[in-house]
C-alpha cells in the first residue's frame, strides 16, 4: 500500500482544480542557469531563471487568473517547496518564485504577503525517481503556519505528478490552515490537479477496474489522486496487466526506507544529524534588492 493520504484531490476547491504553470519541464530544463539554480544551490541563478519565464505577457495573464482566487486585502503567504537535503543541494527555484510573487504583489499590489521559509520537506527528495518510487516514497513536511486565517500559495519549480504539493496541503490543513492556489514553474503531464470524469473513466478503461478494485489495491479511493498521478499510471507498463498489474505498483516490495528528516531511533519529526537543514540559509535570504522592474 502507499502512504497515508488525508485529503481528498476530488474536494478540493475550485481554485486548486489546476497548477498554475508557465511551461513545460523540457523547456525549463533549456533555460541557462537551470542546473546552477536546480541542483549547486545557485540563489542568483534561481532568480534568473524564473525572471526569464515569468516576465512575459502569458505568464502574466496566467498568474492574473490565479490572483482572482485571492483575496488582496487579507494576509498572504507563499510556501516555497524547501527540501532538507544531503550535501547542501539546495533548489533555490522555488524560493527564488515565492520571492518574485510576492515582491510583484507588494509592490504592485500593496498587498499584505510574505514568504514562509520555515516548512520544510524533510522526506527523500523525488527528483528523478519514477512514478512507482514517488508513490512509496512518504513526504513529511516540518515547520509551523504563521496564522489559520491566512491564505497560502504554494510555489515549486515543476508540477509532475502532484504528492509534493498535496502533501504540504495536508501539512498546512492539520494545522488548521488553507491553501488557496498552486503554481510552478512547470508542467510534466498536465497543468490540472483534479481529474474530471473523462479521465477518471479512461483510467479504469485503461486498466480494465472498477473503484472497489483501485481501493484494495491502493488503499485509497481514485478521489484522492492527482490528474497526474492518473495520467501517469495510464503511461505505465503494468497497465496491461489489469489489477494485478496495479497491484505490483502500489505493492513494490516491503522494506522502504523510512525518510531521510526522520530519526531513524525514536521515529520523530525533525531534521536528521547528517542532513542540512536548508532553513538555516534561508531565513537570512533576502533577493528582492535584485529584482528590477518590468
Amino acid at each position: 500500500m502507499i502512504p497515508q493520504r488525508t485529503v481528498k484531490v476530488s474536494d478540493l476547491p475550485y481554485s486548486l482544480s489546476i497548477c498554475y504553470s508557465h511551461t513545460s519541464i523540457a523547456y525549463m530544463k533549456r533555460v541557462p542557469g537551470y542546473q546552477e539554480a536546480k541542483y549547486n544551490g545557485n540563489p542568483d541563478a534561481g532568480l534568473d531563471l524564473v525572471k526569464s519565464l515569468v516576465f512575459n505577457q502569458r505568464s502574466f495573464r496566467r498568474l492574473g487568473f490565479m490572483l482572482r482566487h485571492l483575496d488582496l486585502d487579507r494576509k498572504i503567504y507563499f510556501v516555497p517547496v524547501i527540501n532538507a537535503e544531503r550535501n547542501m543541494r539546495l533548489n533555490t527555484i522555488p524560493v527564488a518564485y515565492a520571492e518574485i510573487l510576492a515582491f510583484d504583489l507588494e509592490k504592485n499590489a500593496n498587498a499584505n504577503v510574505d514568504v514562509l521559509r520555515n516548512i520544510v520537506k524533510i522526506g527523500k527528495p523525488n527528483t528523478g525517481k519514477n512514478h512507482i518510487d514517488r508513490l512509496s516514497n512518504p513526504i513529511v513536511y516540518d515547520g509551523p503556519i504563521r496564522e489559520r486565517d491566512a491564505q497560502y500559495v504554494i510555489t515549486d519549480d515543476v508540477y509532475t505528478f502532484g504528492r509534493t504539493f498535496m502533501s504540504l496541503i495536508e501539512h498546512i490543513k492539520s494545522q488548521g490552515g488553507s491553501v488557496t492556489a498552486v503554481t510552478t514553474l512547470s508542467m510534466r503531464y498536465t497543468h490540472r490537479i483534479k481529474p474530471d470524469m473523462k479521465l477518471v473513466e479512461d483510467f479504469k478503461r485503461a486498466y480494465n477496474i472498477t473503484d472497489r478494485e483501485f481501493k484494495e489495491a491502493s488503499g485509497h479511493e481514485i478521489g484522492y489522486f492527482t490528474a497526474a498521478e492518473l495520467l501517469g499510471l495510464m503511461q505505465n507498463y503494468n497497465r496491461k496487466n489489469g489489477i494485478e498489474g496495479l497491484k505490483r505498483i502500489f505493492s513494490p516490495g516491503d522494506g522502504r526506507q523510512m525518510p531521510l528528516g526522520l530519526q531513524e531511533d525514536t521515529g520523530k519529526r525533525g531534521i536528521a544529524p547528517d542532513i542540512q537543514d536548508p532553513r538555516k540559509i534561508w531565513m537570512n535570504y533576502s533577493p528582492s534588492v535584485r529584482l528590477t522592474p518590468y
